[in-house]
């Protein structure tokens, strides 16, 4: 069915430009959400794909998501290390976006998960090594279904780390750092682009 629906998609957009055959594509239920025809703007695609140095290049997709294993109480009794089929239909899912971008964007599309879990798993009572753990399993996985060339993992706190490091700063101290620049920024109005990068730190 899928299949089909991508199909019919992709024949009735195929004389629209690059943008605006990807904007039909992210605003169909079956691949992305009817909702963003409010929040997606034909020309801000148009703007984001002319910037690319190859026209060949897919698109490249990044989003926070799968820290660890939701913990409230009423919904799991699982460890926030396991992983079930939910992950397992997540990952399939992201396949068939990369699969259907591929049908209107040459190159396709890659999604970069941006693993958030490590950074709040302490303020959390989750222990540091589950989300860890988590997110090993999360490649694992991903190997086993052959998918390193849909989604690749990247652990938001090693950047963070990394960043801290280049700044001659631990962990806390940049969180620290960003929260008050943030602080400072919300109290005026204006939120600048390295608060922001900061508050993701």
């Amino acid at each position: 069915y899928a299949n089909r629906q991508l199909v019919e998609l992709a024949t009735s957009v195929r004389s629209l430009s690059p943008a605006a055959r990807l904007h039909a594509l992210l605003c169909a239920d079956e691949f992305g959400q009817k909702s963003n025809k409010s929040h997606v703007d034909v020309r801000e695609l148009d703007a984001a794909l002319g910037r690319r140095l190859d026209e060949r290049a897919g698109l490249h997709g990044i989003m926070p998501c799968l820290p660890f294993r939701d913990q409230n109480v009423f919904r799991t009794k699982n460890s926030p290390a396991t992983l079930t089929f939910a992950e397992v239909l997540f990952l399939a899912r992201l396949h068939v976006w990369k699969i259907a971008v591929y049908r209107v964007l040459p190159g396709g599309g890659h999604m970069v998960c941006a693993c958030d879990g490590t950074l709040y798993a302490e303020a959390l009572g989750v222990p540091l090594e589950q989300a860890h753990r988590y997110m090993a399993d999360l490649r694992l996985v991903r190997d086993k279904l052959d998918l390193a060339r849909t989604v690749s993992f990247v652990d938001l706190r090693e950047i963070a780390e990394s960043v801290a490091r280049s700044r001659g700063m631990d962990f806390w101290a940049l969180v620290d750092a960003g929260q008050a620049e943030l602080e400072e920024a919300l109290a005026t109005d204006q939120i600048p682009h390295e608060a922001l990068i900061n508050l993701v730190a």
